[in-house]
């Protein structure tokens, strides 16, 4: 029984792990509805570093596969807040059906590695890190930890 329940569960992981799988597992940057918005520049006295933040990064969630894209739009004043887009494609293996995109305000910590972390609707807790070009994330739910690199985008 147990080592049926595991073969099942390996099956459906594995569907995930395809590489290059069919595109209906994850959406494409271009299929997270991300709206067009404005990056807000940083003043002159922010600290140092602080600016890697800002902008669009990209990356797909282990195991899921699931493609997310969080835009950074603004750092507020007081420097403890920052304004976010977050947006998902879709992973039927994990009955994400749709893309979406969400938005709000994401508490900032400062420090050697700045990081901003948020709560979504469903109350899963997104952490986000800046380790050197990279965005080093995980997102908690219901006793579950998924981890995902995030590159700036590019284009």
């Amino acid at each position: 029984m147990i080592r049926s329940k595991a073969l099942i569960a390996l099956a459906l992981v594995g569907v995930c792990f395809l590489p290059n799988g069919p595109a209906v597992l994850a959406g494409s940057a271009a299929d997270i509805p991300i709206p067009d918005c404005e990056i807000v520049p940083l003043p002159p006295d922010a600290p140092p570093g602080l600016g890697k933040l800002l902008g669009e990064w990209r990356g797909s969630w282990q195991i899921s596969n699931l493609d997310s894209t969080l835009v950074v739009k603004e750092i507020l004043p007081d420097q403890k807040k920052a304004k976010y887009l977050y947006g998902w494609g879709v992973c039927p293996a994990y009955n994400i059906m749709e893309p979406g995109c969400s938005e709000g305000e994401a508490e900032l910590v400062l420090g050697k590695k700045p990081q901003i972390e948020f709560v979504s609707e469903s109350g899963a807790r997104f952490r986000f890190v800046l380790k050197g070009d990279k965005l080093k994330g995980t997102r908690k739910s219901k006793g579950y930890v998924a981890r995902i690199t995030m590159e700036k985008a590019k284009d």
